[in-house]
């Protein structure tokens, strides 16, 4: 992994298991954030 992305994880209790949500880039200056696909799907996901 690059130094310039972070997976991202949320570890909650309304969440069965610690599960990732999503990269955070950092590219020439600017910050991007996907959310994973499988996040997405997710019945608990953000609204």
């Amino acid at each position: 992994m690059s130094n310039n992305r972070l997976e991202v994880w949320i570890d909650a209790d309304f969440i069965d298991k610690t599960t990732r949500i999503g990269t955070l880039f950092h590219d020439r200056g600017n910050i991007r954030f996907n959310y994973d696909r499988d996040w997405l799907k997710h019945p608990s996901k953000f609204d």
